[in-house]
């Protein structure tokens, strides 16, 4: 009985070792993409832009994080494709960051700020000349 726990205790204690080494491998990978859901996604993409509304999105948004690497601040963003016209999608975009506290910032319709978080929205049509290319990065 002894042994059977002293079994079952070594290998919780590997798996969590286990664990605890990949999360630190995807922390400080210089730059990862990832989908949502997985587990990179919930270590590595901050919790702002895991949350960035979809607005028209047509297909799977992708994710990339950095931890950053001497004078390159750490990132993370999400970008994806949508349907919506650019005034909507900055719009719903703009109205989310403002309920998590961030700011416009001055004279900058794509730029926010909260504390060392800069959180940028950059819209542009894409290649195939209907959709929208949906970029948002935040670096703090």
């Amino acid at each position: 009985m002894k042994r059977k726990w002293l079994v079952i205790l070594a290998a919780s204690a590997l798996g969590i070792a286990a664990l605890a080494f990949y999360s630190l491998q995807i922390l400080f990978d210089e730059s990862m993409y990832t989908s949502r859901g997985t587990y990179s996604y919930w270590i590595a993409v901050s919790s702002v832009i895991r949350n960035v509304p979809e607005v028209g999105a047509v297909g799977e948004a992708r994710f990339h994080a950095s931890p950053g690497d001497g004078p390159k601040l750490p990132d993370s963003t999400v970008t994806y494709r949508s349907q919506a016209p650019p005034d909507q999608i900055r719009s719903q975009i703009a109205d989310y960051l403002t309920r998590q506290g961030y700011q416009r910032s001055a004279g900058r319709d794509d730029e926010f700020t909260k504390g060392y978080s800069i959180v940028t929205i950059t819209i542009k049509l894409d290649e195939n000349g209907r959709d929208q290319f949906v970029k948002v990065s935040e670096v703090f």
